[in-house]
Formats: structure tokens, C-alpha cells, sequence
């Protein structure tokens, strides 16, 4: 992966999907772990406007 990924979490989420998500931040390049509170598994409905401030937050970084 050859540009900067953000990698979201539900901190809720099972301790499985928790550990694949801190592999994938610390093996990938410019990589950022969001663990977003309150979430399970899909934080995206379950947390949408903490979501979206993380991506936004992070695209604008990105230049996007």
C-alpha cells in the first residue's frame, strides 16, 4: 500500500478484528489506527458523525 491508509476500529469490536487492525496500522506505511468508542464492528453506522470527522480529518491530510 503506497498511500497513507487510515485503519478504523470499533473499540468494542471482537479482540480478533482489534489485533488485525493495529497489524494492519503498524505493518502499512504511513498508516493511522482510528479506534473509534462506542463501536462495535461497523463503526461507520454505528458512530457515523465520529466516522466522518476521522476520515474527513484524514483525507483533508492526505490532500483529498
Amino acid at each position: 500500500v503506497a498511500v497513507p491508509t487510515l485503519v478504523v476500529v470499533g473499540e468494542r469490536d471482537l479482540p480478533d478484528f482489534q489485533g488485525i487492525a493495529s497489524r494492519l496500522a503498524t505493518g502499512i506505511p504511513r498508516a493511522q489506527l482510528a479506534r473509534l468508542p462506542g463501536a462495535g464492528h461497523v463503526p461507520s453506522l454505528e458512530t457515523p458523525a465520529a466516522f466522518n470527522e476521522r476520515l474527513l480529518a484524514h483525507l483533508a491530510a492526505a490532500g483529498g
